[in-house]
């Protein structure tokens, strides 16, 4: 898990719209789970799941093969169908 901490300047901060943006897109394959978010003054803090290996630290870490590219590719439009489908739901 990780905690995002960001310094309390009232409600409207990039911290909790970050917050909500999570728990709309809770589900998506590839996406973190939320599971907190509170004002802690002089904080806001939220706390979130920490996947093992972000995409930035895997491709630095060695070249990738094409399968793992075609798994991430697949992960990705699933969660783009995911998000946007919510979208119109909402609209």
């Amino acid at each position: 898990m990780t905690l995002k901490v960001e310094h309390y300047e009232g409600f409207n901060t990039d911290l909790f719209h970050e917050y909500e943006i999570y728990k709309d897109i809770t589900g998506c394959p590839g996406i973190s789970k939320v599971y907190w978010y509170t004002i802690e003054e002089p904080f806001n803090v939220m706390v979130i799941d920490r996947h093992e290996v972000s995409l930035d630290e895997l491709v630095r870490g060695a070249p990738i093969d094409i399968q793992t590219v075609m798994l991430f590719a697949n992960q990705m439009v699933s969660s783009n169908l995911k998000f946007h489908g919510d979208i119109d739901r909402l609209l």
